[in-house]
């Protein structure tokens, strides 16, 4: 079956590194279909944690509307633990901002 993608800069990379192939002899679909196949390996063997649904709400709050990038996601730690603090002070509730 063949299918059309959109390439963005990542896939454009794998597209420079593979060449070119014709045919069912690509590399380009070979290499990605590999790259995929690891990928749902590695996210089935990662634990999902138990979060409660405030921690779920909070994590929502920090990802809505944020574009996500490598530095967002390396922040993310420390944005839910501010998000956490935040809630358990009990500013949220003197201000008003129940919902952070």
């Amino acid at each position: 079956m063949r299918k059309s993608i959109w390439l963005n800069p990542p896939l454009e990379r794998l597209v420079a590194q593979c060449g070119t192939a014709k045919g069912r002899d690509g590399k380009f679909s070979r290499r990605l279909g590999e790259i995929v196949e690891r990928y749902d390996t590695i996210m089935k063997l990662i634990p999902v944690p138990d979060i409660t649904d405030t921690e779920k709400m909070i994590i929502g709050k920090i990802i809505c509307g944020s574009v996500i990038t490598p530095l967002t996601i390396r922040r993310m730690d420390e944005s839910v633990t501010n998000g956490l603090r935040y809630w358990h002070s009990g500013r949220a509730a003197s201000t008003g901002r129940e919902n952070i």
